[in-house]
């Protein structure tokens, strides 16, 4: 299987967005609830606004992140009338720094 990087210009995902949020942290819970939330304000609304993220220990994320544009996919697994299931692309993230 032969995949493409994830990079902006693979998806579609151009948009430069205005660095309105820093977010200390980068870990599951804040990517999958906060930058979630961010991003369906982005798309949904006129928020426009893109999200700094600070690395606050060694082990963290942020190269990963860098590496892929900012970009990561969101699995969701649910109930709602019936079971659901999706897989969304997420770019609020607009720079990724580590502070170490």
């Amino acid at each position: 299987m032969n995949h493409k990087k994830l990079y902006r210009i693979n998806t579609g995902l151009t948009q430069e967005l205005p660095i309105k949020v820093i977010q200390f942290g980068e870990g599951n819970f804040l990517r999958a609830f906060v930058d979630y939330i961010i991003d369906k304000l982005n798309t949904e609304t006129n928020f426009n606004a893109g999200v700094a993220v600070v690395q606050p220990i060694s082990d963290g994320m942020v190269e990963m992140l860098n590496e892929q544009d900012g970009l990561y996919t969101l699995f969701m697994k649910g109930v709602k009338k019936r079971k659901f299931r999706r897989n969304d692309l997420y770019a609020a993230f607009k720079k990724e720094l580590i502070l170490i």
